[in-house]
This record gives structure tokens, sequence and C-alpha cells, in this order.
């Protein structure tokens, strides 16, 4: 019998173990569920922080994107304006200067009519009409000094419309 007291005793001390045992698991247990549901919660904080801060960087892009677009429409219909405004103005300009080189040749013209022996059109050279103007006040240089008006007058409108443009900036 004495070792029924030993096979008690052992069984004793194997069932205190393993009731220990289990009892240290289901701390340990409740300690990881703990966690798990402290972790958890701090990832469904990140998850949403994560989908605002998309949502605002989405929105910021949507802005951005708008803003940009009403910069261009702003700046597309000013230069717009400026062009218009440079086109009626060359367009003015252009006749003007048509006007003026035209008046002259007709006073080259006259000029030379009135007075063929002295050479008053002998300034502005160029092949004889068909006339046979000996001066050579001829239609080449009518076209010559209308060409230099006109080219001289878009020179300036596209300066004028480049000052406006980078002056509106």
């Amino acid at each position: 019998m004495v070792m029924f007291g030993l096979a008690e005793k052992i069984s004793s001390a194997i069932g205190a173990a393993m009731g220990a045992g289990l009892l240290a698991l289901v701390i340990l247990l409740s300690i990881q569920k703990a966690e798990t549901r402290h972790w958890k919660k701090q990832y469904e904080g990140e998850k949403a922080a994560h989908a605002l801060t998309v949502a605002n960087y989405g929105k910021a892009a949507a802005e951005a994107a708008a803003a940009d677009l009403a910069h261009a429409r702003t700046v597309e219909t000013k230069y717009a304006t400026i062009a218009k405004e440079q086109s009626d103005d060359l367009s003015r300009k252009l006749e003007a200067a048509r006007a003026s080189a035209a008046d002259y040749a007709r006073r080259l013209r006259t000029a030379s009519q009135a007075d063929p022996g002295r050479g008053a059109a002998a300034h502005m050279s160029g092949a004889a009409s068909a006339t046979g103007d000996p001066a050579g006040s001829g239609e080449a240089a009518e076209l010559d000094a209308m060409i230099c008006a006109e080219n001289t007058v878009k020179a300036r409108g596209w300066r004028d419309w480049w000052n406006r443009v980078e002056g509106s900036r």
C-alpha cells in the first residue's frame, strides 16, 4: 500500500501541474485575446486614416485639376482678347500703311510726270513700267514700298502682341 500513496501523490502532483498549466494557458490566451483586440482596433484606425488620406489626396488632385483648367481658360480668354485687339489694331495700321504707300507712290508719279527732266523720282529706283518711265519709278518700286510698309506694320504688330502677352503674365 505504500505504492498507492506514492501513486496518489504523483497523480495529485500531475493533476496540480496540469491544472496550473491549464490556468496559465487560459491566462495567456486571455492576454493574447486582449492584445489581438488592441491591435485590431489600431489596424482599423490606421485603415480608416489611410482611406481618409487617399480621399483627401483625391480631393486635392481634383481641386488642383479644376484650378488648372480654370486658369487655362482665363489665360486662353485673355490671350484671345489680346489677339483680337491686336488683330483689329493691325488691320487698321495695315490699311493706313497701304494708303500711305499708295499716296507716296501717287506723289512720286505726279512729281515725275510734272517734271520728267529733273529726275524727281530718281531716289525710288526700280524697273521702268510698261509706259516707259525713264526715271525708273516703276511698279516694282511701288510694290517694294507697299511690301516694306506692310512688313514693318506686321513686325511691329507681332512685337506689340508679344509685349502685351508678356505683360499679362
